[in-house]
């Protein structure tokens, strides 16, 4: 799974699919369709059926994905972990129509306060459906509370989230708070990001909208320049 994800990041979809479908079909056959691992295959599966454009595929796959992520949260005894995977598909899923940020807040809110606001992966997830249903203050204080609980070294974890909560305050207006955020996550991405060009964009664009939203347009000029050439 982990192989066909990295070439799916690359763009070599004719590779990466037959390895994903593989992986997800023999981790069925082995642990069943319900298990973690399986979830985490077919998940990695739907993410390459969207990277190639193949949305029509993908669709009836993810709408099934997120059946089976909310059904243990309708139990008495789900876990933080439960409530925290079904929100983060919501929030997360790029197949047009099946976001749904009011169904992710409300399990996002579960998780958060069954882990006493002490995982950053479970805040950042929060924030992104506050982000979703445009509620930017919320969004940027939960940021907040989850970019304080980041480990202190470099990785891909950190600079999503502090890429995500540089965007919220670009949105209140809170240039200079956004723009040492947005530079070190680009910086970390720019040098240590080895998939998908695409990726590295995201970061790009956020760092091309502070500057223009600030109006400091020469001090962006390059980062507009780098976000022109994907």
């Amino acid at each position: 799974t982990n192989l066909a994800s990295a070439l799916g990041e690359m763009g070599r979809f004719e590779e990466a699919e037959p390895l994903g479908n593989r992986a997800w079909e023999g981790l069925q056959a082995v642990l069943g369709r319900e298990h973690p691992y399986t979830l985490e295959a077919m998940q990695s599966r739907v993410q390459l059926l969207v990277q190639a454009d193949r949305l029509e595929d993908a669709k009836p796959l993810a709408s099934e994905l997120i059946t089976i992520r909310r059904v243990p949260c309708v139990r008495p005894n789900a876990t933080a972990n439960e409530f925290h995977a079904y929100a983060s598909i919501l929030v997360t899923c790029d197949v047009p129509g099946l976001r749904d940020p009011n169904a992710a807040q409300v399990a996002a809110k579960q998780a958060v306060d069954m882990t006493e606001s002490q995982n950053h992966q479970m805040l950042d997830v929060l924030a992104q459906a506050h982000w979703l249903l445009g509620d930017v203050e919320q969004a940027a204080e939960i940021g907040r509370k989850a970019a304080a609980l980041l480990p202190p070294e470099g990785s891909i974890t950190r600079a999503d989230v502090q890429s995500r909560l540089g965007g919220f305050l670009v949105a209140q207006a809170r240039f200079s708070e956004a723009e040492p955020l947005l530079l070190e996550s680009y910086d970390w991405m720019n040098t240590h990001w080895e998939g998908s060009a695409g990726r590295v964009r995201e970061f790009i664009e956020r760092l091309d909208e502070l500057y223009r939203s600030w109006d400091h347009l020469e001090r962006g000029k390059g980062y507009a320049e780098k976000a022109s050439a994907y």
